[in-house]
């Protein structure tokens, strides 16, 4: 192991003068690894031709994947949205709830829905896609609010109250929205049973 770093060594002092000594070659090079010697050769560099060494770099120059951006959804923070919420006094509030999707006996059956809060949009025809935005919020914000029905790691629905029943939001509603839907919408959860 210790010949194998003085061999690695020797190169570096190698590549070394051949880069920093302008004036001078390296013309021999001798590296005797079982008598820990190394010899080299300067010669001065007037008459001998130079060589340069090309190094690759780490890492990767090509293109592959720098043109794919991929468009991040905006995170919504809870403060915000119920500040929001409050401001958008003209809309109607509708409420919205969730539920846990029972998983445990493979049909994909879902429980009863447990009412989380209320939204709110600017124009009240947008209320499928300020539930399919806010979803995060409402998600946590029914996992504070029942703790035991709905775990951690919980597979939820959402839904909102429309003309006496329930109708469910399609997670993919929220895509389409335009820039600056958030500041448009907003959410108000129930108080904490604390």
């Amino acid at each position: 192991m210790k010949n194998c770093y003085q061999g690695v060594l020797a190169t570096l002092i190698l590549l070394f003068f051949q880069q920093s000594c302008s004036g001078f070659v390296v013309t021999n090079y001798n590296a005797f690894h079982d008598n820990n010697i190394i010899m080299m050769s300067i010669n001065s560099k007037s008459s001998a031709s130079s060589t340069s060494l090309y190094m690759a770099g780490f890492g990767s120059s090509s293109s592959k994947g720098k043109n794919k951006k991929k468009q991040t959804p905006v995170v919504l923070k809870p403060k915000q949205q119920w500040d929001r919420y409050g401001s958008l006094k003209a809309a109607n509030a509708v409420k919205v709830a969730v539920r846990v999707l029972d998983e445990s006996n493979g049909s994909g059956e879902s429980n009863e829905w447990l009412e989380t809060g209320k939204v709110k949009s600017e124009k009240d025809d947008l209320i499928e896609m300020a539930v399919a935005l806010q979803r995060g919020i409402i998600a946590e914000h029914s996992k504070r609010l029942y703790p035991l029905k709905i775990l951690p790691k919980d597979r939820v629905e959402w839904a909102y109250l429309a003309e006496g029943q329930w109708l469910l939001v399609n997670k993919d509603v929220g895509q389409d929205a335009p820039s600056g839907m958030e500041k448009k919408i907003g959410f108000e959860g129930k108080p904490d049973p604390a």
